[in-house]
């Protein structure tokens, strides 16, 4: 051994590791052969995807259970996300100005609560 490396605790730490994987390859492969084994058992029984809101938000916060409650009174979408691609960003442009007219001419239609139908004007007819 070289005298930096015998003058320092960690070198030589890392100089016997270095010779125990080299000697006993298996001392250090098989536990992490077994650990991932492990990993994907527990992954396949018992880990869940969960995409709901309120898993992210703690069910007990009060800005939390308002939300909740406003959105039971006023059953809305959400969110609405919309990808445009094109080599043209003028088409683009229109293309996504129609698709929000056409999204808020949607909207207006769609009653406020279930089951309630919209009022409309009904135009007298002589």
């Amino acid at each position: 051994m070289s005298t930096s490396i015998a003058n320092n605790p960690g070198a030589r730490l890392l100089t016997i590791l270095a010779r125990l994987l080299i000697r006993h390859r298996s001392w250090f492969i098989w536990p992490q052969v077994i650990l991932f084994v492990l990993c994907i058992v527990y992954t396949v029984f018992f880990l869940q995807f969960d995409t709901t809101r309120s898993s992210l938000v703690g069910a007990n916060k009060k800005y939390h259970q308002l939300f909740q409650q406003f959105k039971k009174e006023f059953p809305t979408q959400d969110d609405m996300v919309v990808v445009v691609e094109s080599d043209n960003a003028e088409n683009n442009r229109q293309f996504v100005e129609r698709l929000g007219a056409k999204i808020e001419a949607a909207r207006t239609r769609v009653p406020v609560r279930p089951g309630v139908v919209c009022a409309r004007r009904r135009s007298r007819r002589a």
